[in-house]
Order: structure tokens, then sequence, then C-alpha cells
């Protein structure tokens, strides 16, 4: 998955620097099963001026591996984890300022 920050418009007029997931907001939905082993790749596009994470909440963990996935611009991390749970999980963005964060449920 890739990050990207990009200028949208929010209403008319008005326009906004979203940090997307894969160039939308909200990011794709994920679908895993329970005891699914997941290799999570996440890039943050070279041009993004900040750098970037996802917190998982799918994720047994502090942080829901944000610490894991954190990185700069141009640069990509892996992240590997085996669901456990069942059910309807969120991610996002856990990088400051909190208001820009993308989310999605997982």
């Amino acid at each position: 998955m890739e990050i990207l920050e990009q200028e949208g418009e929010m209403t008319d007029e008005v326009k906004y620097m979203y940090w997307t997931f894969g160039g939308t907001v909200p990011g794709s939905f994920i679908r895993t099963r329970v005891g699914d082993e997941v290799e999570f790749h996440l890039q943050n596009h070279p041009d993004n001026k900040l750098p970037h994470n996802i917190n998982m909440h799918a994720v047994t963990g502090p942080g829901g591996g944000a610490e894991s996935l954190f990185v700069a611009p141009g640069h990509e991390k892996v992240f590997s984890f085996k669901t456990l749970h069942p059910g309807l999980y969120v991610y996002h963005c856990a990088t400051a300022p909190v208001g820009m964060q993308p989310k999605v449920q997982l």
C-alpha cells in the first residue's frame, strides 16, 4: 500500500491536503481470515513531505504495528502479522497531526 499526500477538493472552492492510502480516502478494505499470515508492505511516495506509518487495530501489540511501519518519504517498510480474532477493524495513520490521518476499516 502506498501513502500519497495529495490535494483534493473538500467542498466547493475548499482545498485540503489529504494523506491517502493508495490515492483514496478512505483507503481500501483488506480482507483476511482468522489464522492468515499477512505480509504488509507500506510505501511512502518519494514526493511526500512527511514520514508516515499505519496503526492496524487488528494487530496485537503496541500501536498495532505503527512503530515498525514508520517510513520516510521514498522508502518502504514490511511488517508481518497473523490474524487472531474475527471482526471488522480500523487502520489509520498514527503520525501527527492527527486531523490529516486517513482511516478505513479492515
